[in-house]
């Protein structure tokens, strides 16, 4: 599998390396998940001050846990 920029290509050889499709899928997911993510953040526009509560609300829950 190559990546060049954001394009995934998968060639002929992966296949023939006798890896199994599912795992090939399973790479691809896992590289696309990133891209998602993102796409998912930007498709609703959040104010800077909703992000920054956001952020120190999630810091307040994660420092909790790990006491």
């Amino acid at each position: 599998m190559k990546i060049t920029g954001r394009k995934f290509i998968l060639s002929e050889k992966d296949n023939a390396s006798q890896e199994s499709f599912d795992r090939v899928l399973r790479k691809f997911k896992k590289l696309t998940r990133d891209i998602i993510k993102q796409a998912r953040e930007h498709s609703i526009f959040e104010k800077p001050s909703l992000k920054k509560r956001k952020k120190r609300m999630a810091n307040q829950r994660n420092n909790k846990r790990n006491k």
